[in-house]
C-alpha cells in the first residue's frame, strides 16, 4: 500500500523537457597578492572571460517547482596566484593556476518555470582541468621554473533566473563559482597550495532555448 501511494504521488509529476544555452561571463582574479614583478616576469592574479555550454533536463515537477539535471561545461576562466617571501633567504615563490576547462553534471531546482521570470538553483560535482605554473625566483632572477596540466576534483554551485524573451527563447543570467582542488603533489612553489580548495566565482549571461 505505502509503495502504491508512493507512485501515485510521484507520477503526475514525472516528466520531461530539456534546455539548451550558450553563454559567457567573468570573474575576478584571486591570491594572496595581485601582481609582482620579477626579473621583467609579470606574475598574478588576472581576470578571465569564461563560455558556458549548458544542457538541462527536467524529470520531475511538484507545484510550480521542476527537479532536474545539468550538464555544465565551462572554458577558460580566472587565474589565481600565491606569491611568497621565504624569509631565510632572498628568495621569492610564484605559484599561479587557471582553471580552463571544468564539468560539473548536477542537479537543479527551478521555480515558476511557466512564468516570465523562472529563479533556478542548482549544485554538480565533476572535474576540471587547471594549467599551473610555479616559479623560484633567487635574488630577482628565475631559478626554477615548472608548468603541466592537471584533472582534480570540482564543484559548482549556482544561482540564477531565466526570463522569457519570445516563445520558447529565454535569456538567462547567473552567478556560478567554479570550486576546484589544488593536487598535493610536488610540484614547484606549489607546496603553500596542495590539498586545498579554490573559487573561481563567475557571472553569466547566457541564451537559453527550451524544448
Amino acid at each position: 500500500m505505502v509503495r502504491t501511494a508512493i507512485v501515485a504521488l510521484l507520477v503526475p509529476g514525472l516528466g520531461c523537457s530539456a534546455d539548451f544555452s550558450f553563454g559567457a561571463g567573468a570573474g575576478p582574479s584571486s591570491g594572496r597578492v595581485g601582481s609582482t614583478n620579477f626579473g621583467g616576469l609579470l606574475v598574478g592574479g588576472q581576470a578571465g572571460a569564461t563560455a558556458l555550454l549548458n544542457v538541462g533536463f527536467d524529470f520531475w515537477s511538484w507545484k510550480s517547482a521542476q527537479v532536474g539535471v545539468e550538464i555544465p561545461l565551462s572554458i577558460y576562466g580566472s587565474q589565481r596566484a600565491s606569491i611568497h617571501a621565504i624569509p631565510s633567504g632572498s628568495f621569492v615563490t610564484s605559484y599561479s593556476e587557471r582553471p580552463t576547462l571544468t564539468l560539473t553534471p548536477g542537479l537543479r531546482v527551478r521555480w515558476a518555470g511557466t512564468r516570465r521570470i523562472s529563479p533556478w538553483a542548482a549544485f554538480g560535482g565533476g572535474m576540471a582541468r587547471i594549467d599551473r605554473t610555479g616559479i623560484i625566483f633567487d635574488a630577482g632572477r628565475p631559478s626554477a621554473t615548472q608548468s603541466d596540466i592537471k584533472f582534480v576534483p570540482a564543484l559548482a554551485p549556482a544561482a540564477g533566473a531565466d526570463i522569457r524573451l519570445r516563445g520558447r527563447w529565454f535569456l538567462r543570467g547567473e552567478f556560478r563559482d567554479f570550486l576546484y582542488r589544488t593536487p598535493g603533489v610536488g610540484f614547484v612553489a606549489s607546496e603553500f597550495d596542495w590539498n586545498q580548495w579554490h573559487s573561481n566565482p563567475t557571472g553569466i549571461v547566457s541564451l537559453v532555448y527550451r524544448r
